[in-house]
Parts: structure tokens; sequence; C-alpha cells
């Protein structure tokens, strides 16, 4: 009997446990299911509340831009020099040197009517032998020989007054909308056009023909004509301004060495003090707030609101083809930038001895960013780091230079210090900055060279050295040097050959 039982009780047991294990089995795909369903409830009930916290981060980023670029346009006192005597505005004349030279894709089938009048057309523009030719002469400063300077037409000169009229009026003012800096319909005019560098290369070549005195005045016209481009809203172009502004120092450099009147020599140094520098903390206001409009931009794009004061203008324009879908994305990227930006702010702020940890230590955190548009804007950002101080520097050795050449021409001695200078320079040399403005620029007379030096970014005093492959680091470059001859080179007479 007992084995009978037990046999009932498996045989049972047996027969229900296909449907308790069925019924267990839909069990669990119901509560799969359901915890499917709350899952993504809950996903999409989370990513409706960060898309919402990121529309109101927006929101608030971007009154908070446009309140910026407000009071940017306040404090900006670069566009107008009142001390100028002619009014106008000097970005129309020398728009017309880019009209010839590189003319915008949009002014072919219109021209600007604001453009002064100039008997050169749009197919007047230098040919490749030319540009060959002017790249070379830019880069050596020697001059061609007779088959290669026929090359060069008279007729650009004609420009040169243009520009002589265009460096005495009051206002300078690009049309370059900081809002539209990434904005690749505008990149044209600053950042492809090599029009200005082309015609300050030129500007320097046809100095050859004139006199030492109107050599001299055409190399701080040079160096004038820079400091009007570095008036550009756009970094790229002020970074481009710094070559136009170089050429002119080292054409200047070159003619001190020549025989110039005591007269012009004074009316060089006078217009070097109005000239002005380089802004650079300028650029880094213009980047941020550039890169963040442009995320506005995207932001109106990917949303179909109605356009704000900041994308008011861009309706019918795609930047690099691009079209947001992501709020949260945006949001993000802005997030980044604000960190990024405040980065590059605090290593602008440091005096020039602590920037080299910082810098380093910069390089690292850009390196593998994730951003998508930090790939863009981080280039630029390292591009523009110190770019200024070398440019600068020079304007300021310059004048030490001139006014030495003064010194040496109105007392026959070269100044040991710059004490000596003092009547040329009533209030004083600015300081050299890799110093952190704290030491003056050094004079140094060596063999039959008379130097004014800076000691430059690896702040190590090297004599006048200027070698700058002097150490295999980074921050060793040996010294920024200009320099003159003290008096002409003596010619050793030819050896006879020895039998």
């Amino acid at each position: 009997m007992a084995v009978f039982g037990v046999e009932k009780w498996f045989s049972m047991d047996s027969e229900k446990s296909p449907d308790i294990k069925t019924k267990n089995k839909k069990l669990r795909r119901q509560r799969m299911l359901e915890f499917t369903i709350a899952g993504s409830l809950l996903i999409a009930f989370g990513l409706l509340f960060v898309n919402w916290v990121s529309d109101k981060y927006l929101d608030k980023e971007i009154g908070i831009l446009e309140k910026e670029l407000a009071e940017f346009r306040a404090s900006d006192t670069l566009e107008a020099k009142r001390s100028r005597p002619l009014k106008g505005n000097a970005a129309w004349d020398y728009q017309l040197i880019e009209w010839v030279l590189s003319p915008r894709a949009d002014w072919q089938n219109k021209n600007p009517k604001h453009l002064p009048k100039s008997e050169l057309q749009q197919d007047d523009s230098f040919s490749q032998q030319q540009l060959i030719l002017l790249n070379k002469f830019s880069v050596d400063f020697k001059p061609p020989i007779a088959d290669e300077a026929a090359l060069i037409d008279d007729k650009y000169a004609s420009l040169y007054p243009l520009v002589h009229t265009a460096l005495k009026k009051q206002s300078c003012e690009w049309g370059y909308p900081i809002e539209r800096l990434f904005d690749s319909k505008l990149d044209w005019m600053a950042v492809e056009s090599q029009s200005m560098k082309q015609f300050a290369s030129f500007m320097a070549l046809h100095s050859l023909t004139k006199s030492p005195d109107e050599r001299l005045q055409i190399a701080v016209d040079i160096i004038a004509f820079g400091q009007d481009y570095s008036r550009h809203q756009n970094p790229t172009a002020v970074f481009k301004s710094a070559f136009v502004k170089d050429l002119g120092y080292r054409l200047l450099e070159k003619t001190l060495g020549l025989p110039i009147s005591n007269k012009a020599l004074k009316a060089a140094l006078k217009r070097l003090n109005s000239i002005g520098l380089i802004d650079g903390l300028r650029v880094f206001k213009c980047l941020p707030l550039g890169h963040k409009s442009f995320l506005t931009r995207l932001r109106y794009q990917q949303s179909g609101a109605s356009p704000n004061s900041v994308t008011k203008s861009w309706i019918d324009s795609k930047p690099y083809g691009l079209r947001s879908r992501s709020t949260i994305f945006l949001a993000w990227e802005w997030s980044y930038s604000k960190a990024l930006f405040a980065q590059i702010h605090d290593y602008q702020a440091l005096p020039f001895s602590q920037r080299k940890a910082k810098k380093e230590a910069l390089m690292k955190s850009l390196d593998g960013s994730k951003s998508v548009f930090g790939k863009i804007v981080v280039p630029l950002c390292v591009l523009f780091l110190d770019f200024d101080y070398k440019p600068n520097c020079k304007h300021e050795m310059l004048k030490i230079l001139i006014a030495a050449k003064l010194h040496n021409m109105e007392k026959g001695t070269w100044p040991q210090s710059l004490d000596a200078l003092s009547p040329y320079a009533p209030k004083g040399f600015a300081k050299d900055g890799y110093t952190d403005s704290s030491q003056p620029y050094k004079l140094l007379q060596k063999g039959e060279r008379f130097f004014v030096y800076s000691v430059y970014e690896d702040t190590v005093d090297q004599n006048a050295q200027v070698d700058e492959r002097i150490g295999k680091e980074l921050w060793q470059t040996g010294d920024l040097a200009l320099s003159l001859a003290t008096k002409a080179a003596s010619k050793k007479p030819k050896q006879k050959p020895k039998k």
C-alpha cells in the first residue's frame, strides 16, 4: 500500500508540474514586460526632465550672452581713433585691396557700392609668378634680380596712396559681426583671403625703389596697416595682422641701417608711439562670445523657435552644414566651452613667468577632448596663446632702436643705458613683457653691432644670442634681438695665392 501511495503522489505531481512551469514562465515574462515598460517610462521621463533642465540652462546662458555682447560692444574702444584727422571708415579702403587681389565670392555678381573708385579691376590680381616673388621677398628681404623685379607692375602702386589715406581715418569697422564668428560664409574675408599680407609684401618690395626716408615711412605704414587689421573681430584675422606687422618691423630694422635724416627718424618714433599694440585679451573675449553665439544659432535651427537678437541675422545661413537635434547635447557643449574658456582666461591673467607650467597642463587637458565643437575651438585657443607677445615686444624694441640711432647721430656714441635715451622718450619705454614687465629691455654693443634685446620665452639672458635652436626644451629659445651695424664692415684685402 505504501508503495502504491508513493507512486500515486508522484504521478499526480508529474501531471501538474508542466502547468506550474508554464504559469511561472508567463508570470516572469509579464513581470519583465512590466519592468521594461516602467524602466522605459522612467528613462523617457528622465530624458524629458534632463531636456527641460537643459532648455532652461540654455535660456539662462543665452540671456547672459546677450548682455555680454552688449557690454563688449560698449567697452570695445578699438573701432575709433579720434586723433585721426579724416572722417570715414578705413576698412572700406582696405576692402578695395581685397576686391582687386582676392575678391569674395559674393562680389562676383554685384560689386560693393561703398568701395572707393579705382583704375584697377578684379582681374588685376597678382599672378602666380608675382605671388612667388612676393612670398620669397617677405622671407629673406633680398632685392630681386632684374628679371624678377620686372614682374611687379607699378600699377599696384596706385593702391598705396589709398592705404596712406585710410590710415588717417577715424574709424576702422570691418563689418564682421562677432555673432557670426564661425560662419563659413564670412570666413572668406578673414580666414581665406591673403590680400592684406600680399599687399603688405608688395609695399615692402616697392619701397626698395624709394629713398631711405620714404622707405622708413612705408615700413611704419605697414605696421599701422597691420594694426588696423588687428581691429577685426575675427581672431584668425587678428592673428594674420601679427604677420603683417612683423613684415613692417623687419623692413624697419633693415631700413634703420641706411642713412636716414634726423627729421624722418623723429617722425617715425612719434608715429610708433601712436599706433598701438595687438590686444590679445580682446581676441580671447571674441572667441567665447563667437562660440556661444554659434551654439545659440544651432539651437535656433533645431527648435524652430523665433530668432532672438543673437540669431536674427542667421535665418538663411547654415554653418558647416550642421543641424543639431539635441538640446541636451548643446547644453553639454555649452558647459564644456565655459570650462574651457575659464581655463584660458586664468592662463591669460597669469604673468609670463607663471605661464610655463600652466601652459603645459592646459595643453594636456585639451588633448583627447570629447567635445564635437571643441575640436574646432581648441586648436584656435592653442594657436592664439601668447601670439601677441612677440610683435608687441618688437614694437617697443624698435622705438628704443630708433632712439639709439638718434643718440648716435647727435652725440657720436651708442647709449649705454635706457636712461641716456630719455630726451627721445619723455614718458620712458615699456619694460620687457617676458619678465612680467618688471625688467627693462637690454642694450648691448658687441663687435660691430648694437643690440636691443629681450630675454624672450625662456627668460634667460643669452647676451643677444638669437638662435632659437639653443635648447632641446620647448622654452629654451635664445633672445629676441634687433640690431644695427655700428660702422661699415671693412673689406679685407685679397690675399695673394701662395706659390
